[in-house]
């Protein structure tokens, strides 16, 4: 009698940890891919606001060259044109002399030597 009982026990120690492995197998997927959607989420999120961002110094921009003004400063500053009827002088650096100081140099001006 007391072999029949034993192999009850067993097969309910069998069973019951059959139903672990199984329980913890089919929860450990979900929730692998929950806390990998998890870190992609905060990761696209962070991506999100700096685009968010970006957008924002770009509509800004967008908006001030909209200004003739701005445009005037910006063709001025990084392509050097003046408007039609001024003239545009341009300083060039001195040339150095034989003392090695250097003479201011004027454009148009013979050169001496």
């Amino acid at each position: 009698m007391k072999r029949l009982a034993r192999a009850p026990r067993a097969a309910v120690v069998v069973l019951v940890s059959l139903v672990a492995v199984v329980a913890l197998l089919v929860g450990s997927f979900p929730l692998g891919a929950w806390l990998r959607q998890r870190a992609e989420l905060r990761q696209v999120s962070q991506q999100l606001a700096v685009l968010r961002s970006q957008n924002r110094q770009l509509a800004s921009q967008a908006a001030r060259l909209r200004d003739s003004g701005e445009i005037r400063h910006i063709a001025r500053q990084q392509y050097g044109l003046v408007p039609k009827g001024t003239k545009a002088y341009v300083i060039l650096p001195s040339a150095p002399s034989a003392s090695g100081r250097r003479s201011p140099t004027r454009v148009g001006a013979p050169s001496s030597g």
